[in-house]
């Protein structure tokens, strides 16, 4: 997805924009005599779908769906030669630190990111757009005693994040990367280095966990829609991915 489209596909199809809008068509044909019908129907299915992906029990199991690599294992040698963590997200300003400062998504990143590199003893690089590696930068060497090495901080998305890492990896002869990125988004992300020519060992964070089987499981809950949210995402994008790939390479092959 080229990032317009993806931001558009995230604002008007994800929850709980497209179960609204949905809804919000359903109460206008009510009012219609001739598809009244219908009207109750989207109703029903907004209503419901919002319901459903808002239970933490249905988002696990999107999470799993998204999911495909389990967490590292830091006492294992995996001979890399850096760790690369990506954005996930910033506050422009953070009150507390009088900064920009890392988001949820990517504060648990840099937290693993630098935990990975002081075990592994390796440099790190931090990737990421619209100041994300700055904030990401400042705040492994502020609060967590890791200076990064390298700061990609012009990517806008994950293809981004692999092709101008990959070129300033490659300047320093570097091959061999751990990538430490969401678990959901690993999928994706270790894919698009792998094409740009680096061998990727998958870092995930925030891994799926067995559930406990608790009754608040079944209840609709904010978190349990959010997990829902970053799911559908990554398995719609991934599903996409190869279309955008056969697409570059056709427009590739009409270049003189």
């Amino acid at each position: 997805m080229t990032t317009e489209l993806a931001a558009l596909f995230r604002a008007v199809v994800l929850p709980p924009m497209g179960p609204l809008i949905l809804g919000v068509l359903g109460l206008l044909l009510i009012r219609t005599v001739r598809f009244r019908v219908a009207g109750w129907a989207l109703c029903a299915i907004a209503t419901g779908s919002l319901w459903v992906l808002s239970m933490p029990v249905v988002a696990h199991q999107l999470v799993k769906a998204a999911t495909n690599t389990p967490a590292l294992d830091l006492q294992r040698h995996v001979d890399a030669q850096a760790v690369v963590i990506l954005a996930g997200g910033i506050r422009s300003y953070a009150p507390e630190y009088s900064d920009a400062a890392p988001g949820d998504a990517t504060l648990q990143r840099i937290i693993y990111g630098a935990r990975v590199a002081r075990v592994m003893r390796l440099p790190v690089l931090v990737s990421g757009g619209s100041g994300e590696a700055r904030a990401m930068a400042n705040f492994l060497a502020r609060d967590l005693s890791t200076v990064p090495r390298w700061v990609e901080d012009q990517s806008r998305n994950t293809h981004e994040n692999a092709v101008l890492s990959a070129q300033i990896l490659e300047r320093e002869k570097v091959n061999r990367v751990v990538l430490v990125t969401s678990a959901t988004h690993m999928r994706r992300a270790a894919a698009e280095f792998r094409a740009h020519g680096l061998d990727v060992v998958p870092a995930p964070v925030t891994v799926p966990a067995p559930g406990e089987g608790l009754l608040a499981d079944w209840v609709p809950s904010v978190g349990g829609l959010r997990e829902s949210y970053a799911a559908l995402y990554e398995l719609v994008a991934n599903a996409v991915r190869p279309l955008r790939e056969r697409a570059n390479r056709a427009t590739a092959r009409q270049k003189p």
